[in-house]
């Protein structure tokens, strides 16, 4: 039987969720949440005062006896919006880590959206059959509003706004009570306005949402597993009337959650309008509930990648790439990875990492061809995807960038700013992507099999032609040099394959 925790320092609070795994399902045992405003301090002044740091570690030192007590060795702790902000998160964290033994990474909010959709298609038994129709998935945190729209196994918008309920109230702390109302719905309607400028305009006809204000507002006023439209305009019209001392007498919540309330139903609200869907379906779900069913091997990690696949496709699409080219390409790239995985030293993710930047090498086409290889640069860096953080994306765009016949340079910014495991992961990927792309060089995929033989130190690759290579053959020679470099094998070129 094993057992696992996860912990999430978010804006408004810290939670733990402990739960264990018989028999192939996963039993909560046991969920623990402490009020702590660390987004009180970091949304505003950027850092965290030595005050918040002692009352974050007394709280650890709490889950940490039940570590003890249930003999937990496997765990993952995280640190949301509140500290992804901070200036001093180095120390912070270093702190934590050694007061109380737990290292708590700050997770890109790609990875927090990536964890949440697999979530969502784990805990809605018809989930499927909702996408097909499409679906926005909307959850007001304290510091951020992510919003994600997917339609059958497709994630074609993810944004995150950070118009959270706590936020707000820091941002608008000089406004008084009486006047906050109206300071707020102006913010909010100012930062959805923009957004619903970079909206896709497909219609989609189902709302989801999920997070602790919405598990409120659905206590309070739901039913049937969903809040409608007309009930969440008449809620959020008695909460105007009402101060937060009255709003937590009146529901019976705790201060923490008060004066939230108000805000967070404003924007599910706006959030409806905007859509036009006429209900919320709510899903009590936890983003611990999703790290811990991460952790456990409880999610399908072939169909978010299947998703990520898809995505990747459509913003190749969007930058009107040679999709014919971009997919042999892609096709041989994977060929020599896995050829030589005895020599090469790259994971799984590696290989992904890879497929993306041959998906992706020429979209600076859409740019200019001229120099198409520093526009792929700069198109992929400025990619968003959830399930892809931003180390990740550096990676695939500086791949991307020696696709063609510049060598990674000491003064090339792109490649030196990495780390030095990332810039010889990098070397490696950008090799084999080069000798791909050169047996692609006349866009007419008139290679039709490959297979690359590892002999001592020799790499043979044995190809068949459907009509003449010479075109391949001549840049395969041009494109060999950072292969020979980078593996130190020779390589060969063979035409048939007995």
């Amino acid at each position: 039987m094993s057992v696992f925790a996860a912990i999430d320092l978010g804006a408004n609070s810290i939670r733990m969720t402990i739960a264990q795994k018989v028999n192939g399902n996963l039993e909560t045992l046991e969920k623990m949440e402490y009020p702590l405003r660390l987004g009180k301090e970091t949304f505003l002044k950027r850092h965290l005062t030595s005050e918040a740091l002692q009352e974050t570690i007394k709280i650890l030192e709490l889950f940490r006896s039940k570590f003890d007590e249930y003999d937990i060795t496997r765990y993952r702790a995280v640190a949301t919006s509140a500290i992804r902000v901070i200036e001093n998160q180095d120390f912070f964290l270093e702190q934590v880590r050694l007061k109380t033994g737990f290292n708590i990474e700050i997770i890109e909010k790609s990875e927090e959206e990536k964890l949440v959709y697999m979530g969502l298609v784990e805990n809605i038994p018809d989930f499927k059959k909702l996408a097909k129709g499409g679906v926005v998935f909307t959850k007001v945190g304290s510091g951020n509003v992510e919003v994600s729209m997917l339609k059958v196994d497709e994630i074609f918008f993810s944004r995150s706004i950070p118009i959270g309920g706590l936020r707000l109230r820091q941002a608008l702390h000089d406004v008084s009570e009486e006047y906050f109302q109206e300071a707020m719905e102006k913010y909010v309607h100012s930062d959805i306005k923009m957004l619903e400028q970079s909206m896709p305009k497909n219609p989609v006809k189902h709302f989801i949402g999920s997070g602790t204000l919405l598990r409120i507002i659905y206590k309070i006023i739901g039913g049937n597993n969903v809040i409608t439209y007309s009930a969440i305009t008449k809620f959020y019209k008695e909460l105007r009337n009402k101060t937060i001392w009255q709003i937590a007498e009146y529901y019976d919540l705790p201060s923490e959650h008060a004066d939230l309330l108000l805000p967070s139903t404003y924007i599910y609200l706006r959030f409806l309008e905007l859509t036009g869907i006429q209900q919320i379906t709510f899903v009590d779900m936890s983003f611990t509930e999703c790290l811990i069913s991460h952790l456990a091997g409880m999610f399908k990690s072939k169909f978010m990648t299947k998703q990520l696949w898809k995505s990747a496709i459509g913003i190749g699409d969007k930058y009107h790439f040679d999709k014919k080219h971009a997919m042999q390409v892609t096709k041989i790239a994977m060929k020599i990875f896995d050829a030589l995985k005895p020599i090469h030293n790259l994971s799984i993710k590696h290989r992904f990492i890879l497929k993306l930047a041959a998906l992706w090498h020429d979209i600076g086409i859409f740019i200019r061809n001229s120099g198409h290889h520093k526009h792929s640069y700069y198109l992929i860096s400025n990619i968003e995807m959830p399930g892809l953080s931003t180390p990740d994306i550096q990676l695939i765009a500086t791949i991307a960038r020696y696709h063609r016949r510049s060598m990674p340079k000491k003064y090339h910014v792109e490649y030196t700013s990495l780390r030095d495991r990332d810039r010889v992961v990098v070397t490696k990927l950008a090799a084999i992507l080069r000798i791909a792309d050169a047996l692609d060089r006349g866009h007419s995929q008139s290679l039709d099999t490959i297979r690359i033989d590892l002999k001592g130190n020799t790499a043979v690759f044995h190809v068949n032609f459907k009509k003449t290579g010479w075109l391949e053959i001549m840049h395969f020679e041009v494109k060999r040099d950072l292969f020979d470099r980078v593996f130190g094998i020779d390589v060969e070129l063979v035409e048939g394959i007995e």
